[in-house]
Order: C-alpha cells, then sequence, then structure tokens
C-alpha cells in the first residue's frame, strides 16, 4: 500500500471529491446529492486537463499532477483564505483583488518554476498527500453519514387529520403567489397608496378578499413551508436565515401536506416556481433562493470573481449582454412562470391540475411604471428595492398582469377553477424603523366556483387559511391554528 500511495497521484483527484463532500457537509440539504456528484465529476475532469497543460511544461507526469494539484488547492480554497483575511483585516488592502489576484498569478509562476527546478522524484510528497487526502475523505464521509443518521425524515405520509373525499369536486387549482405582495392596510398606512380599485376588479370576478391578512413568517421559504404544511415549522434550529433552516424548509416543502392530499385526491402537479418538488424541478434560474451547487461553488476562485468582480468588470467596460443577464434574470423568470401559467390553462387534461405559479412581482427589482413603461437599466442596478414611489409604480403594473392572468384562467378553463391570488410576505425592503409587523401583511384571496366563503374571516394568517380552504373545498374538519407571526433574521 505505503509503495501503491508513493507511486500514483490519487490526491489530484480525491481533492476534488473531498471539496464536494466538505461542502455538501457545509451546506447540508441544501445541495441536491445528484448535482454534487456531476460538479465532482466536472472539478476532476478540470484536474485531469490541468495535468495535462502542466506536463507540456514538464513533461513529466508526476510533477504535472503536483503542480495541478497545488493549483486546485489554490483554487478551491480562495473562498475560506478570502474570507479568513476579510474577518482579520477588514478594510484593508491585501484583501482587496486589485492586491490578490497578481499576488495568486506570482505565486502560481513561483510554484511552477520551483516545481521544474526540483530533482525529487517526489515519492514521500505523494505518499503524504495521499495519506493526507484519504483520512480527510473518512472524516467527512463519517461527518455526513452522522448527519444523514440524525436527520429526522420528513413527514412524507397523509397526516391523518386529512380524508379522503369521494365525492368532493374536484375543479383546477391555481395557487398564484405574488412575492412580496402587502396588504391594502399596509399600503394606506406605509406607502399613502389606496389599493382599492384592484380588489375591487377582484371582487367583480367573484374573489373574496381576506382582510387583514397576514404571512406566519417574513420569508418566502419559511411561509410557503408553513403554510403547504398546513402547521407552523417547529424544528428550525434558531430564528434566522440561515443554510441549516433553509435545508429544513427545501426538505419539507417537498413532500408537504397540502401536495400530498391533492395527489391522493387524483390532481396532477405543476412547479412553476423556485422550489423543487420531487420529479418537479424548479422551473426558473432562482435569483434569491439558493440554488444547486451555487452554495459550493461560490467558494472558488472562479466563483468569487464572478459574485465580486464579473458584473463591476461589465458594467466598466459596458459588456451590454452581461448587463441585461445580471439585471433582467428576474424578468425572464417571471415571463416564464406567466407563459407557462397561460399555456397549462389551455391544456385540456382528465385528472384536475393544481397548479403553483410564483412571480416575482411586486418584489423589487421594479422593471416597470404602473402604465408598463420600463425602468432605465441604470436605475435597476439599484437591487435594495427601498423606493417606496417605484414599489408602488411597480405593484399597479403587477395588478393588470395577475388580472390578465386571472382573466386568461378562467377563460380557458373548461369548468370554473379555485384561484388563490397571495402575496407570500409583506414588504420587507425597509431602510428605516417601520414596525415589523409590516413585513407579515399581505394580500390574500380566493376564488371558489361554489362561492363558499362563510369560514374566511379576516386577520387570518396563511396556515389557517389553508386548512379553512381544505375544509371548504374538501369537506376537511381541519382544525385552526392560532394565529400568530415567526420573525426570521435575514
Amino acid at each position: 500500500m505505503k509503495v501503491w500511495l508513493s507511486k500514483y497521484p490519487l490526491f489530484l483527484y480525491l481533492l476534488s471529491v473531498f471539496f464536494i463532500l466538505h461542502g455538501l457537509n457545509e451546506n447540508y440539504k441544501l445541495v441536491p446529492a445528484k448535482d454534487a456528484a456531476w460538479l465532482a465529476l466536472f472539478y476532476i475532469g478540470c484536474s485531469f486537463i490541468l495535468s495535462l497543460l502542466c506536463w507540456l511544461v514538464y513533461r513529466n507526469f508526476r510533477k504535472a499532477n503536483l503542480t495541478a494539484f497545488v493549483l486546485m488547492c489554490i483554487f478551491f480554497l480562495f473562498g475560506s483564505v478570502h474570507d479568513a483575511l476579510k474577518s482579520i483585516f477588514p478594510n484593508s488592502f491585501i484583501i482587496k483583488y486589485i492586491f490578490i489576484l497578481p499576488l495568486l498569478f506570482v505565486l502560481s509562476l513561483l510554484i511552477i518554476v520551483l516545481i521544474k527546478r526540483y530533482k525529487s522524484y517526489f515519492k514521500q510528497a505523494f505518499l503524504y498527500l495521499n495519506t493526507v487526502l484519504i483520512i480527510l475523505l473518512v472524516v467527512e464521509a463519517f461527518i455526513i453519514s452522522r448527519k444523514i443518521a440524525a436527520t429526522k425524515t420528513p413527514v412524507t405520509s397523509l397526516s391523518k387529520e386529512l380524508t379522503n373525499c369521494t365525492n368532493c369536486s374536484t375543479p383546477d387549482i391555481y395557487l398564484i403567489v405574488a412575492d412580496g405582495y402587502t396588504s391594502n392596510t399596509a399600503l394606506k398606512e406605509v406607502f399613502n397608496f389606496d389599493n382599492t380599485v384592484f380588489e375591487t376588479e377582484l371582487k367583480q370576478r367573484s374573489f373574496h378578499i381576506i382582510n387583514n391578512s397576514f404571512s406566519n413568517y417574513n420569508a418566502t421559504a419559511y411561509s410557503m413551508t408553513s403554510m403547504l404544511n398546513l402547521n407552523y415549522l417547529n424544528n428550525l434550529v434558531n430564528l434566522n436565515d440561515s443554510k441549516e433552516n433553509l435545508g429544513i424548509c427545501y426538505e419539507n416543502i417537498k413532500q408537504n401536506q397540502t401536495l400530498l392530499f391533492l395527489k391522493e385526491t387524483g390532481y396532477q402537479f405543476y412547479n412553476y416556481s423556485d422550489f423543487s418538488f420531487p420529479d418537479q424541478p424548479a422551473v426558473t434560474n432562482p435569483t434569491f433562493l439558493l440554488a444547486k451547487t451555487r452554495t459550493i461553488t461560490s467558494q472558488t476562485l472562479s466563483g468569487r470573481i464572478y459574485r465580486d468582480l464579473w458584473y463591476h468588470l461589465a458594467t466598466d467596460l459596458k459588456l451590454r449582454s452581461v448587463i441585461n443577464n445580471y439585471v433582467y434574470g428576474q424578468l425572464r423568470n417571471n415571463e416564464k412562470v406567466y407563459k407557462l401559467t397561460e399555456e397549462i390553462a389551455e391544456k385540456k387534461s382528465d385528472p384536475p391540475k393544481f397548479v403553483y405559479s410564483h412571480l416575482i412581482m411586486p418584489h423589487n427589482p421594479y422593471y416597470f411604471d404602473k402604465v408598463g413603461n420600463p425602468t432605465s437599466i441604470e436605475k435597476l442596478q439599484d437591487y435594495s428595492g427601498a423606493n417606496r414611489k417605484d414599489f408602488v409604480e411597480y405593484l399597479q403594473y403587477a395588478n393588470k398582469k395577475l388580472l390578465d392572468l386571472i382573466d386568461h384562467i378562467k377563460n380557458k378553463s373548461s369548468q370554473p377553477p379555485v384561484i388563490i391570488l397571495m402575496g407570500d410576505h409583506g414588504f420587507r425592503q425597509f431602510n428605516d424603523s417601520t414596525d415589523k409587523k409590516y413585513q407579515f401583511m399581505n394580500l390574500s384571496s380566493i376564488y371558489l366556483p361554489n362561492g363558499s366563503y362563510s369560514s374566511y374571516y379576516d386577520s387570518s394568517s396563511l396556515v389557517n387559511q389553508m386548512r379553512i380552504f381544505l375544509n371548504t373545498q374538501f369537506n376537511q374538519k381541519l382544525t385552526l391554528l392560532k394565529d400568530s407571526t415567526v420573525f426570521i433574521q435575514q
């Protein structure tokens, strides 16, 4: 074994596996194992190509593999080292890219030259590196196995509270979430804007408005998970928007009680949101939620350069295509979700449909004013979203789009559908000491073909509104919970 470990450069490829496994441990539940495996294979391939390029310099595979290993170490460890330097030397010149990148370039050249001049066969180096990487992999594998063993598997079976309803009507159900759509009360009190005209339009379409509705959480992942699961999130690690808590949300929303019940009732699910469900991955390129392997790749040298420098460089060089891709990413997502929702409404199918469409509007960026004039790209580059006037303008634009979508769904449906139009939480982009209660106040409205709205009550929270919906539409007997809010620190 010692001879074998002294001869073969396993460490070059084990390094990629270690980096991915360590990333999985740090971002447990956030990164799909399948995506992580593909990323590991990609990095292994990159390591192999880099070793071939180094061979062109050395004409010696041992030196080439050793050099490639050192360069890959720099690539993988950059984010962690940079973060450590920023904590030790905040605002210092040595943490700036204008200093670090030339330093890394010179350091890489120096490493290449030193290894080229070195006459050793590197047996001890190979033995040491192979041994260390194997030990590190065993440690990471042990840690992740402990996490898997300690993880409470989310309930994937239907709650005993939910019962089969054989004689219930099964209209198509559209859950349309307008992200960050606040209540009319908040609009009047904070934004000096009255949204009654829009609510009147909804009422004319036989919608019921739940006055003074509020979300149970002030962040999308938590709010939607609790609502669809018909309960509060009792297993959060703390009340911070942490990776651990997001992982809990992502796991629990996949097999939520509402979805399980509707599937059991015969519904076909269509996912047009940023969330991924079994066999229904996100259709958008998430710009707010953590996406797939991004939490791992963001630690690499290329990931940090892309995150911290690429957009600024593109702005300085006036690379219009790059700027547009960055600024208008969420607009493209909205257009895709909107179109898919229109198309599925036109599709006739035997099983009833449950469509979850999540539009990031009127949440910032505020792409249009109230009459549909596009906002300048220079203004859109400010992602803070704190401009209340722009929010109100974009909200009025969103009103028209939402009404058009509702009309399209109703006109194209073969039988009257259920349409739930709601905000997942209230407006959050305050840059002052505005009362936190406004972060929960949301628009909530529902259209039921049977017009049975008597069970809905004002000042109710989303977790109870979904319970009431199942009680009303499917003759369930779910008890209502205490309406309350949980503030998640962003």
